[in-house]
């Protein structure tokens, strides 16, 4: 639907305002805050045709207007102006972010810390899909009798520890031997080829009554269950208070739970992020329960050319889109380039 100039004036310096007030606007403030020389009756009348239109919401009969998802989507879309980042803000965060040398867990997370920092609002890095990645290598180390921390090395150096219930009588030998069957077992398998192997190796052992096989595929079992889960750092959590939206305890608990329950947050990300540039998805348009006044803005990083995961925000749907576009674009070019000689 297209809109006349006057009207895109008008839902410009809403919009604008709300960002920064969380309050309903009225043809007053737009008259005094804009450029378009007309009258608060004149503005009246705009503002009742954007509503019509789809692009206002009318919260209560004596208040302003505020935007409606569409309204936001026509602004992000169409009308916003990003502000590009500074040098200074590109070097600071990409000095702080750590370098090539960092294990990816840790990487992920600083940069998903920094991401809070720097937005005020809530940050996400999803790791990348462990049942992609390459299986390098196995390694366990005997703690006490009964008990050995597993050493889980795969594709991109990230590595993963487990403690692990063994046979008292096994010692460091036993384990160097069941490290080195695995290894050779599963060179050159991702994560979900090995779990594979795994359940079929499993199965020939057991006929075939070979002990020592037999112990070291129990014991990469116990390793590799749920090593293929998703990873998703999460940050800032705090945010959410500061945010007048969020005042209300019914919806606060509603967002908390969300971050808190891995699996539906994994979903919304899958569900929304693109294999390429930014994506801005308004709770609104979702439809989902709980999360009707929330924005997740998300980027892919990449290894190559590839996918990789997703580094993502999400905050109140008036939130500074101008600022926050530009951070979380370059955080995923950051760690695409940290991570570019690792996949």
């Amino acid at each position: 639907m297209d809109l006349q100039q006057r009207e895109i004036g008008v839902l410009t310096t809403l919009i604008e305002d709300y960002i920064q007030t969380a309050a309903p606007v009225g043809s007053r403030t737009i008259a005094k805050k804009s450029n378009l020389n007309l009258s608060p009756a004149s503005i009246r009348n705009i503002m009742a045709d954007l509503t019509e239109k789809g692009y206002l919401e009318q919260p209560h009969t004596s208040a302003g207007r505020i935007p409606s998802a569409q309204g936001f989507r026509f602004y992000v879309d169409t009308l916003l102006k990003f502000h590009p980042l500074s040098p200074e803000e590109r070097h600071q965060l990409t000095e702080h972010m750590g370098d090539a040398r960092l294990d990816v867990s840790e990487l992920l997370r600083n940069a998903s810390r920094l991401l809070s920092v720097y937005t005020r609002q809530v940050s996400m890095v999803l790791a990348p899909k462990a049942t992609n990645i390459g299986f390098k290598h196995i390694d366990f180390i005997l703690l006490k009798p009964g008990l050995a921390m597993a050493i889980l090395v795969v594709e991109g150096g990230i590595v993963r520890n487990k403690i692990v219930s063994i046979d008292p009588a096994l010692g460091t030998d036993d384990l160097v031997t069941y490290s080195n069957y695995l290894n050779q077992l599963f060179h050159g398998r991702t994560l979900a080829q090995v779990r594979a192997k795994l359940l079929q190796e499993m199965d020939a052992v057991q006929r075939e009554y070979q002990a020592v096989s037999q112990q070291a595929l129990v014991l990469a079992q116990q390793v590799f269950t749920g090593s293929t889960e998703r990873e998703v750092y999460v940050e800032g959590t705090v945010n959410f208070f500061t945010h007048p939206e969020f005042t209300n305890p019914a919806k606060l608990q509603e967002l908390l739970r969300m971050l808190e329950e891995r699996t539906r947050l994994l979903e919304l990300l899958d569900k929304v992020s693109k294999p390429d540039g930014i994506s801005i998805i308004f709770g609104r348009e979702e439809n989902q329960e709980g999360l009707q006044e929330i924005t997740l803005i998300s980027s892919p990083y990449l290894a190559q050319d590839d996918p990789l995961g997703v580094v993502g925000i999400i905050g109140p749907i008036r939130m500074d889109y101008a600022k926050v576009v530009p951070l979380v674009e370059f955080t995923a070019q950051v760690i695409s380039q940290l991570l570019r000689n690792r996949f």
